[in-house]
């Protein structure tokens, strides 16, 4: 009876996270913090900038690049004590040149060629501390030119 509470306590846990998650999506206003009130708050403005840094000195390359904060992966796990932070990044020249594949694709059950460019996108994880302390560079497949690239990029 004890477990059948906790499981259900668990899956209304979870239930209610993602409905305060779609709620704060909506919600979010102009401010640094997105705020799930009373339960929790990212400041994404102060992640932006922590791993702007960790990026420019990781990635000299990118150092005059507009680099966007994609989107923000947050979990802590109560049975293990193990919290999970990581961000992931686009910038502006995330289109690989030279790195187009064709690819089949079957449009009203006829194959068809197309090229296929990738993109990539930086993940940095952080620690207890709030600082950057690994990351990763893992391409997608992108359909479309150079420009089209650009504006995609301009609408994030």
């Amino acid at each position: 009876m004890a477990l059948e509470f906790q499981g259900r306590f668990v899956k209304n846990f979870w239930i209610f996270i993602f409905y305060l998650t779609l709620v704060a999506s909506f919600a979010t206003n102009a401010s640094d913090n997105i705020k799930w009130k009373g339960v929790a708050e990212i400041n994404h403005h102060t992640l932006a900038m922590k791993a702007s840094d960790y990026i420019n000195s990781t990635f000299p390359e990118l150092k005059n690049v507009e680099i966007k904060l994609i989107k923000v992966n947050a979990s802590y796990s109560f049975q293990h004590q193990h919290f999970n932070l990581n961000v992931m990044f686009m910038h502006s020249d995330s289109l690989v040149e030279g790195s187009s594949h064709k690819r089949i694709v079957y449009v009203d059950g006829k194959a068809q060629e197309i090229e296929m460019h990738m993109i990539q996108y930086i993940f940095l994880d952080f620690d207890r501390n709030g600082e950057a302390i690994n990351h990763r560079v893992e391409e997608v497949p992108f359909h479309g030119s150079q420009k089209e690239f650009k504006k995609e990029f301009q609408k994030l």
